[in-house]
């Protein structure tokens, strides 16, 4: 049987620098992004949730500190203006919109075509 070794999975490089540190957010950890999905499943993200952009906030600590842990959600408030730690949060998390987006799609496609075949019956 092959040895299929999942460490050397190669991803483009992701990284982001604040206050003259950097971070690897390539890689977001599985705990993570279970913790990620169970709070968009939960609506904790939407619009409408007051405390969404401080639970992003300490998802994107989740995601920084495993590579450089200084940058935590309190150094990210202290080296940055608002827009632009709007604008990091975004770049951060923006892998985690791409697959949940594909996921939905994958979803609604599923349900299409579930429809489809119960209308024809």
């Amino acid at each position: 049987m092959a040895l299929k070794n999942f460490d050397e999975i190669n991803r483009e490089k992701r990284e982001i620098q604040v206050g003259g540190e950097i971070a690897d957010v390539t890689r977001i950890p599985s705990r993570v992004m279970l913790e990620l999905i169970d709070a968009s499943d939960n609506g904790e993200f939407s619009e409408d949730n007051p405390n969404s952009f401080k639970r992003t906030l300490d998802m994107a600590e989740k995601i920084c500190t495993p590579s450089n842990p200084k940058m935590t959600a309190e150094f990210l408030l202290d080296n940055t203006d608002i827009e632009t730690l709007i604008d990091i949060l975004y770049y951060i998390m923006e892998p985690v919109r791409a697959k949940m987006e594909k996921q939905a799609a994958q979803q609604k496609k599923n349900a299409t075509a579930q429809a489809g075949k119960e209308a024809r019956k």
